[in-house]
């Protein structure tokens, strides 16, 4: 299953609708990904105003 990318928060996912804001705004039109283990430790994570651990879309089309 291919992977997807929420415009919203930028989490990827294979679902077909995102499980962090319920969003169904997904492309698989995105560009590296990032995996963030612990957001309250990560400086990316701040600067991305990530919240949560997951894998992250950098570039999203």
């Amino acid at each position: 299953m291919p992977q997807k990318a929420c415009r919203v928060c930028k989490v990827v996912t294979s679902d077909n609708v995102c499980p962090v804001c319920k969003g169904s705004e997904l492309s698989e039109d995105f560009f590296g990904f990032v995996i963030i283990l612990d957001a309250s430790k990560s400086q990316l994570a701040e600067k991305m105003k990530i919240k949560e651990a997951g894998q992250y879309a950098l570039k999203i089309r």
